[in-house]
C-alpha cells in the first residue's frame, strides 16, 4: 500500500522495523519513526544502527503527528493501536487533509472509528487488506483525501472496502456482526438505548448484504440528509428558519428523490408519479406552525403519500458553492467574497466585480439577460464595478453592500423603502426576482447529490415563476 519513492512516516513505531524495511527493500528512499516514548525510540535507534540505516531514517519523539510538519512525508502509516486513537490523531492533524497524501492504518480495535472518521471528513477509502497476527484479525486501510463528503450504505463503516469473497475478510465481518447482533438484542430486552439498538440493527442489514456477495444496500433518507449536511450543514441557519428533515423518517429508504426549489401540491403529485420517496427544496415546506391541514396542503400530501420532506434553506444561502456563489457565477463575477454583516447571524452576503465597469442601466440589462428576467432597479448614480449579492429577499442590506465598497446590491425581493434608503446611500439596487434569484441553485444541488449518494436515480422537477408580468 506504501508508492514507491515516496517517504513514509510511521507513528507509533517502537523498534522501527517498519520503516527499516521499508528502506531496505528499496520502496522508500527515507522514512520517519516516530514515537511517544523515548524506550521504543532508543530500541529504534539500535534497529538502525544493527542494519546501518541510521541516515536514512529519522527518529521524532512524537504524541501522534504533533511533531511532523505537512510536506515532510507522503504517507502516513499508523499500525498497531486502537481505532479511536487513530481518528482523534488525525482529526486533530488539519495537514493530513491533502491530496497528494495516502494514509495506510491498521486499528487494531475498533476499525469502525477509522472508517466513520475517513467518510465524514472527506477521505475516500480505496483498498483494505486483512492480516492475521497471533490468531487474530485486523484490517488494514488505505486512504486518499478528496475533499468530498460521501454518503455511505448502512453498516459500511463495519466492512468497508474489504474483499467479501475474501474468506479471511468474511470471518472477521462475521465476528463483528455476532457481536452487534447481541448487542441489539440486549438493548431491546431491557428496553435501554433504543437508538442504539436501532443502530446496530441497521448496521447488521448492511453486513448481511455484506456477506450475502456485497448485494447493493439501498439508500435511505439519512443517507441524503447527511450527504446535504456535509454540503451545507443543516446547523448553520438563521434563528428564525426552519431546515432538516420535516417530513417523514430518516430510516425510510430511497430509490428516487427529487429536487426543487419549492415543494408545491403539484411538485409532489409530479414527485409521486414518477416513483419518488422524497423531496429535497430550498424553501422550506413547514416555516409556520402548521394550525390546519387542507387536502391541498402539501405536508398533507407528503403525508398521504407516504413521501419524505429535506429542506435547506439559509443554511444553502450562505454555504460555499450555495445559493449566493450560484448568483455570483451566473453574473459572471470574479474575486467573490464573503461579506460580514451586523444583520445576520451566518455569512450571507457574497461580493464581487464585473469585467468593466457599468452604468446602472447598463448592470440592470445585465442582470436581466443573465436571469433572463424582468428586473427592477433604482440607480445608485455611479458607475458600478463591485457588486453585492443576496437571493430571495435581501433588499435590506445595501447598507452593507455600501459598507463594503459596492456600488449595486443584486437580490430578489425588494421594497419600496429599500429602494427609497438604495438611492439614497448612492446603491444601485436590483429586484431580480425571489425565484430567478435562487431557482440555479436547484441544479447544483442535484449535481451535488447524484455525485456523491449511490443508489438513488436524482432527478428536477422544472418549476416556473409563480409572478407573471403584462
Amino acid at each position: 500500500m506504501v508508492r514507491k519513492g515516496v517517504v513514509a512516516a510511521d507513528i507509533g513505531t517502537d523498534h522501527a522495523y517498519l520503516p527499516s524495511y521499508l528502506v531496505l527493500s528499496g520502496i522508500c528512499p527515507r522514512a520517519l519513526a516516530c514515537d511517544l516514548r523515548k524506550g521504543p525510540l532508543e530500541n529504534a535507534a539500535e534497529t538502525l544502527e544493527r542494519w546501518n540505516i541510521a541516515d536514512k531514517i529519522t527518529l521524532r519523539l512524537s504524541d501522534g503527528l504533533d511533531e511532523l510538519s505537512a510536506g515532510e512525508a507522503d504517507d502516513i502509516i499508523m499500525a498497531g493501536m486502537g481505532g479511536i486513537l487513530i481518528a482523534k490523531l488525525l482529526e486533530r492533524t488539519e495537514w493530513v487533509k491533502n491530496k497528494n497524501i495516502r494514509l495506510i492504518l491498521q486499528p487494531m480495535s475498533h476499525a469502525e472509528e477509522v472508517r466513520l472518521f475517513l467518510c465524514n471528513n472527506g477521505f475516500d477509502i480505496i483498498e483494505e487488506r486483512t492480516c492475521r497476527d497471533d490468531g487474530r484479525i485486523y484490517s488494514v486501510i488505505c486512504a486518499e483525501y478528496s475533499g468530498k463528503v460521501k454518503a455511505f450504505p448502512q453498516g459500511y463503516e463495519f466492512y468497508g472496502k474489504l474483499d467479501p469473497n475474501d474468506d479471511i475478510a468474511r470471518k472477521l465481518v462475521e465476528r463483528q456482526h455476532k457481536r452487534l447482533k447481541i448487542r441489539a438484542s440486549s438493548l431491546r430486552e431491557a428496553n435501554f438505548k433504543l437508538d442504539e439498538a436501532e443502530y446496530c440493527e441497521k448496521a447488521c442489514l448492511g453486513m448481511e448484504s455484506f456477506l450475502n456477495g456485497g448485494e447493493k444496500v439501498m439508500a435511505v433518507v439519512g443517507d441524503i440528509y447527511n450527504a446535504l449536511d456535509a454540503f451545507c450543514p443543516f446547523d448553520v441557519h438563521e434563528q428564525w428558519d426552519n431546515v432538516g428533515l420535516l417530513v417523514g423518517e430518516s430510516s425510510a429508504q430511497v430509490t428516487r428523490a427529487a429536487v426543487v426549489l419549492d415543494i408545491t401540491p403539484d411538485a409532489v403529485e409530479r414527485a409521486r408519479e414518477a416513483g419518488a420517496q422524497l423531496i429535497i427544496s430550498h424553501h422550506p415546506v413547514i416555516f409556520h406552525p402548521i394550525k390546519n391541514l387542507g387536502a391541498h396542503d402539501p405536508v398533507y400530501l407528503l403525508a398521504k403519500y407516504g413521501m419524505s420532506a429535506i429542506c435547506a434553506h439559509t443554511n444553502l444561502d450562505c454555504a460555499d458553492g450555495g445559493v449566493n456563489d450560484v448568483l455570483a457565477q451566473c453574473l459572471g463575477l470574479e474575486n467573490v467574497r464573503k461579506i460580514p454583516s451586523p444583520n445576520v447571524g451566518t455569512m450571507l452576503l457574497r461580493a464581487g466585480e464585473l469585467k468593466e465597469e457599468l452604468s446602472p442601466k447598463q448592470f440592470a440589462e445585465l442582470v436581466s439577460q443573465r436571469l433572463c428576467c424582468h428586473v427592477r432597479y433604482c440607480d445608485g448614480g455611479r458607475s458600478i464595478k463591485r457588486v453585492a449579492l443576496c437571493g430571495g429577499a435581501g433588499g435590506e442590506f445595501f447598507s452593507d453592500a455600501l459598507a463594503f465598497g459596492c456600488e449595486a446590491l443584486v437580490s430578489g425581493d425588494v421594497a419600496h423603502h429599500e429602494f427609497l434608503g438604495a438611492t439614497a446611500c448612492g446603491v444601485t439596487l436590483v429586484a431580480a426576482g425571489h425565484f430567478e434569484t435562487e431557482n440555479p441553485v436547484v441544479k447544483t444541488i442535484f449535481e451535488y447529490l447524484e455525485k456523491t449518494v449511490s443508489g438513488v436515480d436524482f432527478f428536477v422537477i422544472p418549476q416556473q415563476s409563480p409572478t407573471h408580468f403584462i
